[in-house]
């Protein structure tokens, strides 16, 4: 599995990745919660999602329960949606009710799905409010996360490449 590549600047974290399959593929791995769900989240904290409206101004709200039962909720309030070419949106950490934690980072994410050869290169840009929201990320292990998440996307596209 390849690596993910991450560029940071002062507000800004790029990620990327490059997956062996057709972007409309790619992008119904996050268009449909039920495939959204099977991958999202690192190894051993499986996402539950709440609601998904995958439409400009719906809502993607959903936990990850660690091993311990701990639940970390987090929420998306969905920008711009250019099927299959990109989407954005707000990201949030939120309680069970959706309220956003203000004493965490919170960040306009730009996700792109370039094709190219029949591979896909998957590109996240988070805009944050200064290079210590990103710092905070980063202990916090979003690095590792996306990773590993990533890897798990990549273990289901190529499941549904044999479909």
């Amino acid at each position: 599995m390849a690596d993910v590549q991450v560029k940071q600047s002062d507000n800004t974290m790029i990620l990327s990745k490059e997956f062996d399959a057709p972007r409309t593929l790619v992008f119904e791995m996050f268009k449909n919660p039920e495939h959204l769900a099977s991958w999202w989240g690192p190894t051993g904290m499986p996402a539950t999602i709440v609601s998904f409206d995958f439409s400009p101004g719906g809502v993607w709200h959903y936990y990850m329960q660690g091993p311990d039962g701990t639940k970390y909720w987090g929420k998306a309030t969905f920008k711009e949606i250019d099927e299959p070419n990109s989407l954005s949106y707000i990201d949030v950490f939120s309680d069970e009710a959706g309220t956003v934690n203000p004493d965490l980072p919170q960040g306009l994410t730009l996700v792109t799905f370039d094709e190219h050869d029949g591979k896909t290169t998957l590109r996240m840009v988070g805009e944050y409010q200064n290079a210590e929201e990103i710092e905070k990320l980063t202990e916090m292990g979003m690095i590792e996360g996306v990773t590993d998440t990533w890897n798990q996307l990549e273990a289901l596209i190529e499941k549904h490449k044999t479909l």
